[in-house]
């Protein structure tokens, strides 16, 4: 005879709950022992670059897939080529404009990329600056 047990629920975090308390715990464990946050970095590299390994394939497959999709409805096809466009295109010139600003309010007005104010300490310290 067997017994068919329910599933026990367990009282998990949701996942944003879950990041939210990663973050949390890392910047404790990274501004209380900055020694232990900097020997766990190459963990968290190795964890980025598997997050790249997955996502970009992911995303390029998604795409593809949904543009095959609608291929047979070209009307629907061009709408959203349309609207991703202009997205894409918004959101740069945004960006544009905030990283033009930023630069401005970050540099004297004269200074070039070549000037002493893009070098490092550590660089511009053989000059005797």
């Amino acid at each position: 005879m067997t017994s068919i047990e329910a599933p026990v629920k367990r009282s998990v975090l949701s996942l944003p709950l879950q990041m939210l308390a990663g973050l949390i715990l890392g910047l404790i464990v990274g501004s209380a022992w900055p020694s232990l946050g900097a020997s766990l970095q190459p963990i968290g590299t190795a964890f980025i670059e598997a997050i790249k390994m997955v996502v970009i394939p992911l995303v390029f497959s998604a795409v593809t897939l949904g543009i095959y999709k609608m291929g047979a409805n070209m009307r629907q096809l061009g709408r959203v080529a349309i609207v991703s466009f202009v997205w894409f295109y918004l959101a740069t010139i945004i960006l544009i404009v905030i990283g033009l600003s930023l630069r401005r309010r970050s540099c004297r007005p004269w200074s070039s990329p070549s000037s002493s104010a893009w070098r490092s300490p550590a660089s511009a310290s053989w000059r005797g600056r």
